[in-house]
């Protein structure tokens, strides 16, 4: 007698545990499948220039006078593990560059995985386990030629930190002393990384504050985390990098905004990061289920679409955060707007629900299904092999090894683009 609870229990466990085994196998699966169209594809350009001029600051260089840049220096200090372990010859600069940009992106991926599973019982396991999915593809599958730029590192380290605050509004934040900590730490690196990010922390803390109506909110581990780091961001800077306030801040200041947008489909490639934001919306409205989850998912497309405007180059990796978001958003829209259409008591008939609900798939799943189209072919063009924007930069690799050009070489160029002389160096 006493026995049978306790297989009924485990009977009523078991199809979440084969939940979670078959989400942790998908994730590991797209995982895998994004290290492999890496490997395939050359490195981002000013990723290989970052760490390449990275290695420059271990030998003493300053960032500001010997290395110029319009971006700020953390990218170059993030990129340092990397460039050491090049220079310490333990492995070729261009393994370095993707090993350590993986490691960072696992290490984040790990901690929304962390993050996001208690909120299940609030907003649905179902749900949490979308999320972890779609969190996985936009960050190993979403960026494959912009991996490891600093909008897409800043996205993912970022993303822990969205999440909870949705755990937060639905009831469910994050746990314990260090966890908040920790996220706390993450989003700070990522808004330090591109602070044109820092509209989402004060939209998504002002929606808050509006919900609970209490300034406490505001003073959390996670908050004192993030202004601890960006702080502390700005005190290295004067530490170590003061020539890039005094000398290069302002020769940045009379370019960047100086660029004109021709050659640049600023107002398209808006639309197309926007749309699956426009489509999450738009479900949720048409089948009357917005929630405050939903408002936090809107507070946060608008910040990354605030600060693509603001940079206003139209780059695809400054739209990429936009976009990234927008996945994550139709994706909790659709289940959620599901879940809404199968139990409304306005709709008598069952058959009717389910034909609303294929309706809705149909709507919607292309638009999800765009953006990693748009990178497959992007794949198509930029490998190694096949490709015929791979195949000639690989082909330019190939004729400076055939010349001789080798470690202890100088390559002399004169671009007004670091492409292709990053990554041909790296290569070489």
């Amino acid at each position: 007698m006493r026995e049978m609870p306790e297989t009924g229990r485990l009977r009523r466990i078991e199809p979440r545990v084969w939940a979670l085994g078959a989400t942790a196998l998908v994730c590991l699966l797209i995982l895998f499948t994004g290290v492999y169209l890496q490997s395939q594809v050359h490195v981002n350009h000013d990723v290989a220039w970052i760490t390449h001029s990275a290695a420059w600051l271990l030998d003493g260089k300053r960032f500001g006078t010997d290395i110029l840049d319009v971006n700020p220096p953390l990218a170059w200090f993030l990129m340092m593990p990397a460039a050491a372990v090049a220079r310490a010859g333990w492995l070729p600069e261009i393994v370095a560059i993707q090993a350590w940009n993986w490691l960072l992106t696992i290490a984040a991926l790990a901690l929304s995985a962390v993050v996001l599973p208690p909120m299940g019982r609030a907003i649905g396991h179902a749900k949490v386990l979308a999320l972890l999915v779609v969190s996985v593809a936009v960050a190993a599958i979403l960026p494959i030629g912009n991996f490891g730029q600093r909008d897409v590192l800043a996205l993912i380290l970022i993303l822990p930190y969205l999440y909870s605050m949705i755990g937060r509004t639905a009831g469910v934040p994050a746990s314990g002393r260090l966890l908040p900590v920790i996220v706390g730490f993450a989003a700070g690196f990522g808004f330090c990384l591109k602070p044109f990010l820092l509209a989402l922390p004060v939209l998504l803390e002002l929606l808050q504050l509006l919900l609970s109506r209490s300034f406490r909110a505001l003073f959390r581990a996670e908050t004192i985390a993030m202004a601890v780091t960006v702080l502390s961001y700005a005190g290295a800077i004067l530490l170590f990098a003061r020539d890039y306030l005094d000398f290069a801040l302002p020769l940045i200041r009379a370019v960047y905004w100086a660029y004109d947008d021709s050659g640049y489909r600023i107002l398209d490639r808006f639309r197309d990061a926007a749309m699956p934001a426009a489509y999450a919306l738009g479900v949720a409205l048409l089948t009357f289920s917005f929630t405050r989850v939903h408002a936090m998912f809107v507070a946060a497309v608008a910040a990354f679409a605030a600060s693509y405007w603001v940079q206003g180059k139209g780059f695809p990796y400054h739209a990429y955060p936009l976009l990234g978001a927008g996945c994550l958003f139709l994706t909790y829209s659709i289940i959620h707007g599901i879940g809404a259409i199968r139990s409304s008591t306005r709709i008598a008939r069952n058959d009717i629900r389910w034909v609303l609900v294929a309706v809705l798939l149909l709507v919607t799943l292309p638009v999800l299904r765009v953006p990693f189209s748009q990178s497959y072919a992007w794949y198509q063009t930029a490998n190694r092999t096949k490709g015929d924007w791979g195949r000639m930069r690989q082909e330019v690799i190939d004729r400076l090894r055939a010349l001789g050009a080798g470690p202890s070489d100088f390559l002399y160029a004169l671009s007004t683009h670091p492409n292709p002389g990053f990554p041909t160096v790296n290569y070489l």
